[in-house]
């Protein structure tokens, strides 16, 4: 489906149709490209080879980690399908990318530091980083390996953050599942919560129903 509203109540064509989970290459502790599949968590940042055998990829080896890789998310090469950057929430260490084009595909470059990054997501040119204890960052992304920051929602319980549109939903533990206006990059407002629950993690999916109808819906870790 799409929208003939005005601009600023809507995303652009390219911010959702080139979004690395509208293109199925993942969120959150993984992300899948063409060749190859990217996972985080206690074992490192690993690469795993799906080109070779889809069905079952080949570990390839970790890449190399400054921290406690705690997310990743990417900028994907819409036509081939390939990961040209990789950016992690590293703990501490803040946020690291990761150029997949370069000689060193495997060697961190330090994009956002003093703060503990323990999530990022990327839509099309801006970045977003929950911060521990403090709430969600948004930065302007569109030089790849450059980080301008804009603005900041103050959610000190927020764990995670999925992004949907022109919306932003936040798992904010006892805080619940937070919804962020995000049509202003540089002025976001909280839209909305959903209280009574202990939001630990959120995942988004969108599927067409028997009919027409066309159905998103948020999936909770209670």
């Amino acid at each position: 489906p799409h929208t003939i509203r005005g601009l600023g109540e809507v995303r652009s064509c390219a911010e959702c149709h080139r979004s690395p989970a509208s293109l199925g290459l993942g969120s959150g502790l993984f992300q899948i490209a063409r060749d190859s599949i990217f996972t985080v968590g206690e074992s490192g940042i690993r690469l795993f080879d799906r080109y070779s055998n889809p069905n079952m990829p080949l570990p390839l080896g970790n890449l190399i980690s400054t921290g406690k890789p705690e997310a990743v998310t990417s900028k994907p090469n819409v036509v081939e399908g390939t990961t040209e950057y990789l950016y992690v929430a590293m703990g501490n260490n803040g946020v690291v990318a990761y150029d997949r084009r370069s000689t060193e595909p495997d060697k961190p470059i330090l994009l956002i530091e003093d703060m503990e990054a323990i999530d990022v997501a990327r839509d099309s040119h801006y970045l977003f980083v929950v911060e521990e204890d403090v709430g969600i960052h948004i930065y302007y992304n569109d030089t790849p390996l450059v980080a301008t920051y804009l603005s900041t929602v103050e959610i000190p319980q927020a764990t995670r953050i999925e992004l949907w549109g022109i919306y932003a939903f936040v798992s904010a533990m006892e805080g619940g599942l937070v919804i962020i206006n995000i049509a202003d990059y540089s002025a976001p407002f909280i839209a909305g919560q959903v209280d009574g629950i202990v939001a630990a993690d959120v995942h988004l999916f969108s599927h067409y129903q028997i009919g027409s109808d066309f159905a998103v819906r948020a999936y909770v870790a209670d």
